[in-house]
């Protein structure tokens, strides 16, 4: 009956992925909820074990016979109720999405090898997943139902309302060698044979379901009780509140208990246990930290700042930090650098450094900084459903931009603005606020993060920095009238917010930047006329993305400025602006070489690429939305002279960078010589500085590079040099602005180029080889492991022909690969740019392919990123081989570092490897990756899932691939559509849709949409004729006079029954 019950139940699979948003009143249907949880576990760090139970007070809502808790990897032993044992049933629906075993008669589903019919599978597996994977029978003797008090009506009757007794639910489980999770990091015989054992919990993702069963959902909140029994040796730092630390009766187990008493959601939870050392700032005590043995000194000196951040963060909020300590634990092999939880942030160890430490400090500071950000709004104050977590992300990266700013200045704020923009052009395809996600995992990307960021930024430009200010401050306190605070932040409250304070309407805003995708992409172009003596200004957008808004265009005149916003909306868009400055007279009546002149009936006007020369016209500069007020992508041009008044009269940072940009289009002597004059004078921000040198080495060319060189050769002997033994002076980096202009003059020397095919100047790598031949760091406090990365990395960019060159490279590489296996660099970083620039010389076929040179450093030991370039690397140079794709799949399943099994997967995405795809060879290869999607490999880790999901995609789109073996009937989703074949339950579990997608031009966004179209299907399905509803978008397009319905113009929801099968 459940079976037929399911198969005639047709639910809405569009809200969220296709899974069904889960609202506030979800625990009224569902029949209780939870009040309070106590977990006891008890962790054998050398069997990779947990042992334990939880005991968790029940508050019925309604009569239940059925309780559904999520839990994945877990064990169950036992389950009590009240003393009694109660009867259960456990599913791990995501461990085998499309059946692999029997035979069936109606669906070739062994068969199925394409990601439009496994996603449907997954959507399926997923929302039963969400639903609960434990169900547990409830004794209807724990249901007592009691009377409130003051609710009979007058003259008797029965009563008003009526409430339910708590009950308490015990279970005893174990979680043995968890995938996901829960990590364990033990030493290993041959990579890391002293390694402190430790052990830590990573719910950020996949949840906290991995390591016990509770409800794992992001409105159910309850308040804790922790107690971990440890090894007497180890420490145990968990989220909450710590309360006491006792020992067994023997002394063999340490007794860590930990509470919280603010209600929190359970995967906001997590601990980490192992043989920490722990440094408290004496300056704050609120304030732990927690790192492996023999790393105190650096933690220290990592971390000694966050009390800045945190007194900032309580400023500019107007709120105190939620809770009463704030812990940090540096463990190894982290799935992610920093995750964030209730009270406690775990953090990988590569973020640890010393002082002599220069570059890893900043953007150690940054992630740190993050984390603690995320303490208000992501923890105390959380999201409410997965597409708003964009608010976490954005309200984070936003606070500690301004953090930063305060610290580094005001330059450096804009710069980061600029390049976080430039990123997420680059890599952002999706909008913020997605409901179209097949998994929450998606919401993850680094991209996704940053843009939120970003458009934190630009609410701030739009509603002015104090609103803004009052808008975060009053989320995250009580209103001043007594309101009540929001626990669970939602999209639409925070736009509320906003309109309710600034009195503006954020839903144009919201339309565009949170809702929307893309990106305005305009290019731009200026005549003047000197008949009317205004600029004639036009707009262009491109692309089929359009967007509707104002360019402020800023034009620099002789006497003044002027600023004029330019309203665009269609694809051409034109303003006349007028100049405020008078034109000098100009008596000549010839024109001078290169003055073009394009005449018209009524003016003349002047081509923005042309008169490099002329005076008569008042014309400095034109800038282009100058404050940075969005996201955007412009291409702009300015004659030579404009460009270089902008370079050297601007004091705006993005502006002399556009310049800088810009010049390298005039491949002329002037241009170079004006930009050499940028990077020799002091006052100019150093990352200008950096920019403009190697703007000076990419617009080099035949009749310039040996100009450039000798500039950028010039000054770097000036300034680092020793005059009178006429060879580079040792290290000295104490000047931190003149190390990174070091830096950055050796990368732009390396980049100047003499011909089309992209030889370097031999002068330039002799320069080079001197300054890697005589680098001495013997009297410098600061270690120069990243100048000499940039030095061998300088030596990868060069591209030699002769013999004696490639020789003289090879003997250097060689040379200090040896010395870093003796005395390692910080994370080996020589190691790293070693190998790099050998792959970049047997790509250019200076040298013979050879990848037994990148093989040993792939092997678990090396540091990560050692064996990711090495991975790297090998399929670079060998993309033609399944036999190396095939280890390296091998080596992504296997491998004990998370972090290492996504990069091995992300690595593979390249053309070359595409383009062998489609071959019979590549049927073996095909295989084994759908198999770690189809299989536990990936099902206890979204993570790894994701990234296996996008490589098979990118290889093989979204169709059936072309090496699967045939299929003897037409696909599973064509026959459902053509209403050919009766659907098995047994064979597709509780799915009763399928999805028509594209499979071409952007098929991977419109497949991974979680409306799935309706397939009308014959034989035992019954659909209800009100449960069907037209897409909006197909109804838009179609004939209004049209009254039948088919069946790809239909959307349908599934649902699976409220206990699983």
């Amino acid at each position: 009956q459940e079976r037929k019950q399911m198969m005639e139940t047709v639910v809405n699979v569009g809200t969220s992925g296709g899974l069904p948003r889960r609202t506030a009143d979800r625990r009224l249907a569902r029949g209780y909820k939870l009040i309070h949880q106590q977990v006891s576990l008890a962790i054998d760090l050398r069997q990779r074990q947990l042992v334990g139970q939880v005991c968790l007070k029940v508050q019925p809502l309604r009569p239940i016979q059925y309780l559904q808790l999520h839990t994945r990897q877990c064990e169950i032993v036992e389950v009590f109720s009240t003393d009694k044992r109660c009867s259960f049933r456990m599913s791990n629906y995501l461990d085998e999405l499309v059946p692999q075993q029997g035979s069936d008669t109606q669906v070739e589903t062994r068969k199925v090898r394409d990601l439009a019919t496994l996603s449907v599978f997954y959507l399926a597996a997923a929302n039963a997943s969400n639903e609960g994977e434990l169900v547990v029978e409830v004794p209807q003797s724990d249901i007592v139902e009691m009377v409130l008090e003051n609710t009979q009506p007058p003259g008797g009757g029965p009563p008003v309302s009526k409430t339910y007794q708590p009950f308490e639910l015990r279970i005893v489980y174990k979680v043995i060698c968890p995938r996901s999770g829960v990590h364990f990091v033990l030493p290993d015989a041959h990579a890391y044979p002293h390694r402190s054992p430790h052990m830590y919990t990573s719910s950020e993702v996949d949840g906290a379901r991995m390591w016990m069963p509770c409800l794992d959902t992001l409105i159910d909140r309850c308040t804790w009780e922790l107690e971990l029994k440890t090894h007497p040796d180890c420490s145990a730092v968990c989220s909450g509140q710590f309360v006491e630390q006792t020992w067994s009766g023997d002394g063999d187990i340490k007794i860590t208990r930990y509470r919280i008493d603010t209600p929190i959601t359970a995967r906001s939870i997590a601990f980490a246990v192992g043989m920490f050392e722990e440094w408290t700032d004496p300056n704050v005590p609120q304030l732990k930290h927690y790192c492996l043995p023999g790393r105190r000194d650096k933690l220290i000196h990592t971390v000694e700042f966050l009390s800045q951040p945190l007194a900032y963060f309580a400023e500019f909020l107007g709120a105190k930090y939620p809770y009463e300590t704030y812990r940090q634990v540096f463990v190894e092999d982290a799935p992610t650098e920093a995750s964030s939880f209730c009270s406690l942030s775990v953090l990988s160890t590569h973020l640890l450094h010393g002082p002599e430490i220069i570059d890893q400090t900043i953007y150690t500071r940054r992630v740190l900084a993050f984390a603690l950000a995320e303490q208000w709004i992501g923890n105390f104050i959380t999201v409410k459903t997965w597409p708003d977590l964009w608010l976490r992300f954005g309200s984070a990266g936003y606070l500690a931009n301004i953090f930063f700013k305060k610290m580094f200045g005001n330059n450096d704020y804009r710069m980061h603005l600029l390049k976080e923009g430039e990123y997420v052009i680059e890599h952002s395809k999706n909008a913020l606020y997605r409901s179209n996600y097949i998994h929450h995992v998606e919401l993850f990307s680094r991209a996704a993060k940053r843009k939120a960021a970003l458009v934190f930024y630009m609410l701030e430009r739009q509603f002015g920095a104090d609103a803004f200010r009052k808008t975060l401050g009053q989320i995250v306190r009580p209103g001043e009238d007594g309101e009540k605070r929001v626990l669970s932040l939602t999209t639409r409250y925070v736009m509320k917010l906003i309109k309710k304070i600034t009195g503006q309407d954020p839903r144009n805003f919201e339309k565009k930047w949170i809702n929307g995708t893309g990106f305005p992409d305009l290019s731009c172009g200026f005549g003047f006329s000197r008949r009317k003596h205004h600029i004639e200004f036009a707009i262009r957008q491109n692309g089929n993305c359009k967007f509707s808004g104002n360019l402020l265009v800023r034009v620099h005149e002789t006497g003044q400025n002027n600023d004029q916003a330019i309203a665009y909306e269609e694809d051409v868009q034109g303003a006349d602006i007028q100049c405020l400055s008078r034109m000098r007279k100009n008596r000549r009546k010839k024109r001078q070489a290169g003055d073009i002149a394009v005449p018209t009936e009524e003016t003349e006007q002047v081509d923005d690429s042309t008169r490099l020369n002329q005076i008569d016209v008042p014309l400095l500069w034109i800038r282009l939305d100058p404050d940075f007020t969005y996201i955007k992508k412009i291409q702009f041009r300015q004659s030579e002279r404009m460009w270089l008044n902008q370079l050297t009269q601007d004091r705006d940072v993005i502006g002399q960078y556009e310049a800088a940009k810009g010049l390298e289009d005039h491949q002329t002597e002037s241009a170079a010589r004006a930009l050499a004059a940028c990077v020799e004078n002091n006052r100019v921000f150093y990352k200008i500085r950096c920019e403009a040198a190697l703007s000076m080495a990419c617009s080099a060319n035949r009749d310039t590079n040996h100009l450039v060189l000798q500039l950028l050769t010039r000054y770097f002997r000036t300034i680092f040099y020793d005059p009178t033994l006429g060879r580079v002076r040792p290290n000295d980096f104490t000047e931190f602005s003149q190390y990174l202009l070091q830096q950055g003059l050796v990368r732009a020397i390396s980049r100047i180029q003499i011909d089309k095919e992209g030889h370097t100047h031999s002068e330039a790598l002799a320069f080079i080889l001197s300054l890697l031949k005589d680098n001495d760091n013997s009297f410098n406090k600061f270690s120069d492991y990243a100048y000499l990365g940039c030095l061998i990395s300088a030596l990868g960019n060069t591209n030699t022909a002769g013999i004696n060159d490639t020789d003289k490279i090879m003997k250097q590489l060689n040379r200090y690969l040896k010395f870093d296996k003796m005395s390692p660099a910080y994370h080996n970083v020589t190691t790293v740019h070693c190998l790099r620039a050998i792959c970049n010389m047997q790509a250019r076929k200076t040298l013979p392919v050879d990848l037994a040179i990148f093989k040993p450093y792939t092997v678990y030991g090396y540091y990560r990123k050692v064996r990711t370039e090495a991975v790297k690397s090998l399929v670079r140079l060998g993309y033609h081989s399944f036999e190396l794709l095939l280890e390296l799949l091998d080596m992504a399943e296997r491998d004990p570092c998370p972090v290492f099994r996504r990069k091995v997967l992300r690595l593979m995405m390249i053309p070359s490897v595409q383009q062998i795809a489609s071959t019979q060879q590549a049927q073996a290869f095909m295989e084994q990756l759908w198999t770690m999607l189809n299989t536990r490999i990936t099902g206890t880790d979204s993570l790894f899932r994701d990234k296996a999901w996008d490589l098979y995609h990118y290889l093989w789109g979204s169709a059936h691939p072309s090496c699967a073996a045939p299929l003897s009937r037409p696909p599973l989703l064509d026959m459902i559509a053509a209403r050919t074949s009766s659907l098995d339950s047994a064979t597709i579990r509780e799915l009763t849709e399928s999805t028509k997608r594209k499979r071409d031009g952007d098929g991977y966004a419109e497949e991974k949409k979680g409306a799935a179209q309706l397939v009308g299907v014959a034989g035992r399905i019954k659909i209800p004729r009100t449960a069907l509803e037209t897409s909006p978008h197909q109804a838009a397009a179609s004939n209004p006079a049209t009254t039948t319905t088919t069946a790809t113009s239909l959307k349908v929801k599934l649902k699976l029954p409220s206990k699983p099968l």
